[in-house]
């Protein structure tokens, strides 16, 4: 957002702000489910049920597959009703479109990403997920720079910036969780990813909660955010901008 601000003008910056709320409440389920996955494996690990990790690992992975080709679908399909819903300015619509269009692309590297480091953390490795979103992090502002400063890709480059991180960042995971297979007890051999109902039960018993809580909030927000929208590209601008900057202090 800050390179786009930088470079492009109040139209870009508003399209970025509204389809970004949009992509975070897609995202949300599929972090929903990594923390369940996460709490599962994790409670496995510490009973030394080392067949119930590799069950959860490869429910896991499934699920998210389909998950993210469902949630991907449907952000492709409904784009343009969501951004109506939230009154985004005529001014920024083509680049909230494109910006979507781009970012919905790059939900299965996400979902994917994010189920593969709850397996991480869940067995008990906090450090190697942080180096890999730092090394997508690097990657995405380098990429932001070039696509948007200097091929004038307006909100689209910062999309597709955004899908190459979570590509790379779902790559590193993936070679790593593979090359530590022996250790982790996953030997991501074709049945290994059969579906157990009973663990998926307690996956989605797990992750209901998270995911509820960060839908709704995203919702209220996004509620609020098609009032302010409504007055035009300036004040959806400001209102994107002030919710990045609160984002990251919650973050903190």
């Amino acid at each position: 957002l800050a390179v786009v601000g930088q470079v492009t003008d109040s139209a870009c910056v508003s399209a970025v702000s509204v389809a970004g709320q949009i992509t975070f409440l897609l995202y949300a389920l599929g972090m929903g489910l990594g923390s369940g996955t996460q709490i599962l494996i994790s409670q496995q690990v510490g009973a030394g049920n080392m067949d119930g990790v590799k069950k959860t690992t490869g429910t896991s992975l499934t699920a998210t597959v389909v998950l993210a080709a469902v949630v991907t679908a449907a952000g492709l399909i409904f784009k343009n009703l969501m951004l109506t819903l939230l009154n985004t300015p005529a001014e920024a619509m083509q680049d909230a479109k494109e910006y979507m269009f781009w970012c919905c692309l790059g939900i299965p590297f996400t979902y994917g990403y994010g189920s593969l480091c709850a397996v991480l953390r869940g067995m008990g490795d906090s450090k190697r997920p942080m180096y890999i979103i730092g090394i997508a992090a690097l990657t995405n502002v380098v990429l932001d720079i070039l696509l948007v400063y200097t091929f004038g890709m307006r909100a689209k480059g910062a999309a597709i910036a955004t899908a190459v991180a979570q590509l790379v960042s779902f790559l590193f995971a993936l070679t790593h969780l593979y090359r530590r297979r022996e250790s982790f007890g996953f030997d991501f051999k074709r049945e290994s990813f059969r579906v157990d109902r009973h663990i998926l039960g307690m996956v989605v018993n797990l992750s209901a909660p998270l995911a509820f809580m960060s839908v709704a909030i995203t919702v209220s927000m996004m509620f609020i955010n098609a009032w302010v929208n409504a007055y035009g590209v300036v004040a959806s601008a400001v209102s994107g901008i002030g919710s990045k900057l609160y984002s990251v202090v919650n973050i903190v």
